[in-house]
């Protein structure tokens, strides 16, 4: 008889694979819980990897594609430059060609989109949508000429 034929032995695999599969999950799982527990605060950071989740929010969304939005950022993210900051943001009609939600633009002279992910919902359910704030993340020329940009990090200078 193979071991692999042994009932023990399958169980003992299938526990393990799922064990694996468990914790792999949970070690890629999106930060949505951590970033409204931190949206209180004045101030998020995370990484690359955190920062191209897309919104959970159908105000934040409205009728455009999570998916298209998330891999807008994963570009953005890839392909992008760094990119900072100050001054305050607008709300949008949210119209980007592309099928990304960017419902917020920063008020300058070098404007750029600002993809729905979900540091700009800690931003707006912290009620920091109308501060002054310090921004940070990384910038990319889309296909259709715009630029959007992906936060990694925000901070309330001024409320």
């Amino acid at each position: 008889m193979n071991i692999r034929d042994s009932p023990a032995t399958l169980c003992v695999l299938t526990l393990a694979f799922a064990a694996l599969f468990v914790s792999a999950g949970s070690a890629m799982a999106c930060p949505y819980e951590q970033l409204t527990a931190r949206a209180a605060a004045s101030s998020v950071e995370v990484g690359d990897d955190a920062a191209v989740h897309a919104a959970q929010s159908a105000e934040l969304l409205g009728a455009h594609s999570a998916w298209a939005t998330s891999q807008a950022a994963r570009r953005t993210i890839a392909e992008g430059r760094d990119w900072r900051f100050t001054g305050q943001i607008a709300r949008t009609a949210n119209d980007l060609v592309s099928g990304a939600s960017a419902p917020y633009r920063t008020r300058s002279n070098e404007q750029g989109w600002i993809l729905a992910t979900e540091v700009l919902e800690a931003l707006v359910l912290a009620g920091h949508a109308d501060a002054t704030l310090e921004l940070a993340g990384r910038r990319h020329k889309g296909e259709d000429g715009e630029f959007v940009v992906v936060l990694t990090s925000w901070r309330v200078i001024n409320s």
